[in-house]
């Protein structure tokens, strides 16, 4: 008789079952992640399409430019620092952006004729300022003592100018009656104060600007010097969209008085060259007034203005790519005028 073998009974491949229920767990779970990425999307979805929404990203806000403040004014106690909130607007306070001028110059301040390219990168219908003017005796009123030339996305550029007496005086005030002495300018008021121990009231204006193309983005903003007696002490810049009108901003009633140097940089058949920098330089008693090189335009012009009357001497270079540089020298007349147009040619 044959004896019967009975069946073989393997044991469960637990490896197999293993990775297939792993294989499941990893199947719901990136489903689950699907689902929660379908449902973000969805909330996070663009709601209808709004002209103020569309811009309101765009607003640039405070603007810090702690590295182009100048260092003395880094190290000041006594002004605002930091974050400061005056009339509801928020400045970034890192020191001031602190151009030239003729008395603090020639007291040994070593300022500069322009700080250029201070980054805005962004829209507003305002243009917020927390400013002073600094070294402003025998400053006459309605004279510049600060300037911005704004430069927007599209390569427009506007002009502002702030007014001694109409937009701010200066910082440094000892008696205590006129602190809070209104300006002529309506958009601009005293904002921040501080007393020292020696009785001297520190303060700084809030002034408030319209901004000329509130819809084209301001990459960013040159601070030159109008080379007046008093200079600009710029401790905050904001840009917002603020809502309220502004009342009618002053209307100067007194006529700029200016010189316009315009230098034409020329090759040696009297082509421009626009490929070149222009700096200038005027000397005062102590410290010179020194302007960062710069580009002319196509046409191979670049200009200086000043105050008849106040330098008695300017002088430029005019640096090309190649290595050719042309230096001179312009001295004032009689009438403390300067000659209006100067021709540099530039020789191979």
């Amino acid at each position: 008789m044959q004896e019967t073998i009975p069946p073989v009974r393997r044991p469960p491949r637990k490896g197999l079952w293993l990775w297939i229920t792993s294989a499941i767990l990893v199947a719901l779970v990136l489903q689950g992640v699907l689902i929660y990425f379908i449902w973000q999307r969805w909330q996070n979805r663009p709601g209808p399409l709004h002209p103020r929404a569309q811009t309101a990203a765009q607003i640039a806000g405070p603007i810090s430019a702690a590295e182009l403040t100048h260092p003395e004014t880094r190290k000041w106690m006594d002004v605002p620092r930091g974050t400061q909130i005056c009339d509801n607007v928020t400045f970034i306070c890192n020191g001031a952006l602190r151009t030239a001028g003729y008395h603090a110059n020639g007291q040994g301040k070593n300022l500069p004729g322009a700080i250029l390219h201070v980054p805005v990168g962004g829209t507003g219908s305002r243009i917020h300022l927390l400013q002073a003017a600094e070294y402003s005796w025998s400053m006459p009123v309605q004279a510049p003592y600060g300037r911005m030339l704004l430069h927007y996305a599209d390569g427009q550029t506007r002009e502002l100018n702030l007014l001694f007496g109409v937009h701010g005086k200066d910082w440094f005030e000892t008696k205590e009656a006129k602190v809070h002495e209104p300006v002529l300018d309506p958009n601009s008021k005293v904002a921040w104060t501080h007393q020292r121990s020696d009785g001297v009231v520190l303060r700084f204006y809030h002034t408030i600007l319209e901004n000329p193309l509130p819809q084209t983005p301001i990459v960013d903003v040159d601070f030159i010097s109008p080379l007046e007696r008093a200079n600009l002490l710029l401790f905050g810049l904001t840009l917002n969209d603020e809502p309220a009108t502004l009342a009618p901003a002053f209307v100067p009633t007194r006529e700029a008085s200016e010189s316009s140097i315009t230098l034409v940089a020329q090759d040696e058949n009297g082509s421009p060259r626009s490929d070149v920098t222009v700096s200038w330089t005027l000397p005062t008693k102590r410290e010179p007034v020194e302007f960062p090189p710069v580009p002319p335009n196509r046409s191979g012009e670049a200009e200086l203005r000043l105050p008849p009357g106040l330098w008695k001497q300017v002088q430029y270079v005019v640096s090309a790519s190649d290595g050719f540089k042309v230096t001179g020298e312009l001295i004032p007349g009689t009438d403390g005028q300067v000659p209006s147009r100067i021709v540099a040619i530039l020789k191979k």
